[in-house]
């Protein structure tokens, strides 16, 4: 075989790769290109690279991170054959390291793309992102702060940020984001859901309930929605309420347990103690017997 017909097959590879991807076969799509990028000195056109991207963005979405990962590699190692098109590689390939759990790995890169592109939020929000995955929620929130600052408007990381600053019980923040939340999307349903359960906690039931109800004639699938409504009308001893609220989302998510655990609590101090013995068998079943529904069925 000679030199041209070598380059012809090894080109073949591309667009087998092509081939597939427009079959949906994603996991010989990624065979062949990466049997393409085995060659010494590929060349990638700009729309070859928007094929590799869009190859890129479907095997995350379906977690095929294997040969992805390979992938990203070869072309990060040969970065004369993509030039601009650096960063967006980096990029996925944190992404992948990330999903992957390779932490370390992808703070490294994100890091660095920080300093490469320090005006894109999105890079910030995705180091923060690793922070989070391993409980350093501190420089997480640090991070969505700087994307914060580059795009006020950038939801994801006002919901990240709202997530921690709701899971650590920071009230006072998680009051303040989700009102800038509400402030560019103004029926922000998770903002919303966020802004009764500091309600809750003061112990501003009615408050609560009226946001809760708002909430849940938007998307009456809200399951947390009627979690929280049913707190609150637990907490204001209006059981009949609380206990059709938590009914609701059984019917629709079976393994709901903390609505199971609410259920059972709520019919206890309804007096219904028979129904409440119920659930608590069923809990007994579904979460293996912790001490808790023990002492219930007690």
């Amino acid at each position: 075989m000679n030199s041209n017909e070598k380059d012809t097959k090894i080109q073949d590879f591309l667009e087998l790769s092509k081939k597939y991807f427009d079959k949906n076969e994603y996991s010989l799509a990624l065979k062949y290109l990466l049997k393409y990028l085995n060659k010494k000195n590929f060349a990638i056109i700009d729309s070859d690279m928007d094929f590799i991207l869009d190859l890129t963005i479907k095997s995350i979405e379906l977690d095929k991170y294997d040969e992805l990962i390979k992938i990203l590699r070869k072309l990060i190692n040969n970065k004369e054959s993509i030039k601009g098109w650096i960063p967006a590689i980096q990029t996925s390939l944190g992404i992948a390291y990330r999903d992957t759990k390779k932490y370390e790995k992808a703070i490294k890169i994100f890091k660095i793309l920080t300093k490469k592109t320090p005006n894109n939020p999105n890079v910030f929000y995705l180091l923060g992102s690793c922070y989070e995955k391993i409980e350093d929620l501190e420089n997480a929130l640090k991070q969505y702060e700087k994307a914060l600052e580059i795009n006020p408007r950038y939801r994801d990381a006002l919901h990240a940020s709202r997530i921690i600053y709701q899971e650590l019980e920071n009230y006072k923040e998680l009051e303040r984001i989700c009102n800038k939340i509400l402030q560019f999307y103004h029926e922000d349903l998770k903002a919303l859901n966020s802004l009764a359960i500091i309600a809750i906690h003061k112990e501003k039931y009615e408050r609560a309930i009226r946001i809760l109800n708002n909430v849940i004639d938007k998307n009456n699938k809200f399951l947390d929605a009627w979690y929280n409504l049913g707190i609150a009308y637990k907490e204001s001893e209006k059981y009949i309420y609380a206990i059709e609220a938590f009914n609701i989302i059984l019917d629709i998510d079976p393994n709901y347990i903390e609505a199971w655990r609410f259920l059972a609590n709520t019919y206890f101090l309804n007096e219904q103690y028979r129904k409440s013995l119920n659930i608590y068998k069923i809990l007994i079943e579904k979460d293996k017997e912790r001490f808790e529904y023990l002492f219930g069925v007690g």
